[in-house]
């Protein structure tokens, strides 16, 4: 077998085991099959929008304890609780609840940090209920272009965060 051949069989397998098994499991991350099949809140956030990915954590916490680590996210607050290197320009994440983060608004800002710019609008908030849900809208599409506010967006640039209520 020729070397061209061994990549594109090697490529070929794997597409095929990234399309088969890994992508399906990727977009419903941690989900039950009920929270994948139950209404999804804040699809009315973009109009003819598509269900894109149901992903879920479960926190041995209540809600009003979750909350407010959902409010204070942002480059320019709390952070993103994930890669700092990745997500927040290597500027670590809070390791506790600020108070003075805790307002939030609809129409407000969440930043995100970069390198070359420093804190930077990424995202709008679309949707608030305390407690139970944050939905930010994106200000720019994945080029980083800035995105027009009075056009529907994709399902892919809303980042809804929904706390279940039990």
């Amino acid at each position: 077998m020729t070397v061209g051949r061994k990549v594109a069989f090697v490529g070929g397998t794997a597409i095929v085991v990234y399309g088969g098994f890994v992508r399906r499991r990727l977009m419903r991350w941690g989900a039950s099959d009920e929270e994948v099949a139950q209404p999804y809140l804040g699809a009315n956030l973009v109009p003819d929008g598509e269900r894109g990915a149901t992903m879920a954590v479960t926190i041995d916490a209540p809600p009003d304890q979750v909350w407010p680590w959902l409010v204070q996210l942002g480059g320019d607050r709390g952070g993103w609780y994930f890669w700092d290197h990745l997500d927040n320009a290597g500027r670590p994440s809070a390791h506790r609840v600020h108070p003075e983060w805790q307002d939030i608004a609809l129409g407000d800002y969440v930043k995100y940090w970069t390198r070359r710019h420093g804190p930077v609008d990424a995202w709008e908030v679309a949707a608030l209920e305390p407690n139970r849900f944050l939905g930010l809208r994106g200000l720019s599409d994945l080029g980083g272009r800035s995105l027009d506010s009075k056009q529907s967006r994709p399902s892919a640039y809303r980042r809804p965060m929904e706390l279940p209520v039990e």
